[in-house]
């Protein structure tokens, strides 16, 4: 890293013309140059982190959790020996957690999230990425139920009482917030994955049922880099009046 220093001459507003002032402005660069812009950041404060929660699990126990709902929806949960020692327990969400923790506390509830992927490979990245995602936000105390895209019919308009397109409706209204993960394939998201959404209700008389839940994103590209997919799942969950956030980066 290195230091940057940028002179720029403040006119005087006085008849003579003493030596200009100078204002000093410094960033920290690369060999690069300033790419992420630095030097115009607002000064931030971070939340104090608290080394007690640095490693905590929040996770539902399985003493406290519904035995059908733990088999059924949470397929991503994996046998002790492994999840205790692998790398999402390595993590280190200290301020997260104590967030969650304090929220939980507060409610006497935990945060409700759907995550739904759009692929039927039976070892699908998209799903593995589903999987991991929630492996996560279960830890951080979420109730974490992830739906099984296969067997849903493609979207009609007489299929509405099939069994699985009611338990997708029923799990959407359940929910506090989504996570979508899709694959891309030719630049756009999968049929498997839009299908679900197709099945999802637009509107409850004048509500949108998913209106006001927060959304968040996540693709698996292989080959040729491309945002395609993530972009387009974040309109069409601003179109269903989701709040989407997403990270896109190389």
């Amino acid at each position: 890293m290195a230091s940057l220093a940028t002179t720029q001459p403040i006119p005087s507003t006085k008849t003579a013309h003493p030596p200009a002032k100078t204002k000093t402005v410094t960033c920290r660069v690369t060999s690069n140059g300033d790419l992420n812009n630095t030097s115009s950041m607002r000064n931030v404060e971070l939340p104090p982190r608290d080394p007690h929660f640095a490693y905590q699990s929040l996770a539902i126990p399985p003493s406290e959790d519904d035995v059908e709902i733990r088999t059924k929806y949470r397929p991503f949960l994996l046998p002790d020996e492994i999840q205790l020692t692998d790398w999402i327990s390595s993590l280190e969400l200290a301020t997260v957690t104590k967030l969650s923790d304090t929220d939980i506390h507060s409610t006497n509830s935990r945060l409700k999230v759907l995550v739904l992927y759009g692929s039927l490979r039976k070892r699908s990245y998209s799903k593995l990425l589903a999987y991991e995602i929630s492996r996560i936000l279960f830890r951080l105390g979420c109730d974490v139920r992830v739906y099984d895209p296969r067997d849903l019919p493609v979207k009609d308009d007489e299929q509405h009482d099939h069994p699985k397109v009611q338990e997708l409706r029923d799990l959407s209204r359940w929910s506090d917030g989504h996570f979508w993960v899709s694959p891309e394939q030719h630049g756009n998201l999968t049929a498997v994955f839009k299908n679900q959404i197709d099945w999802i209700p637009l509107s409850t008389g004048s509500v949108r049922p998913t209106q006001g839940r927060t959304l968040a994103l996540a693709m698996v590209s292989g080959g040729s880099q491309s945002f395609n997919t993530v972009n387009n799942l974040r309109i069409l969950g601003r179109w269903m009046r989701l709040y989407a956030v997403y990270w896109r980066g190389w």
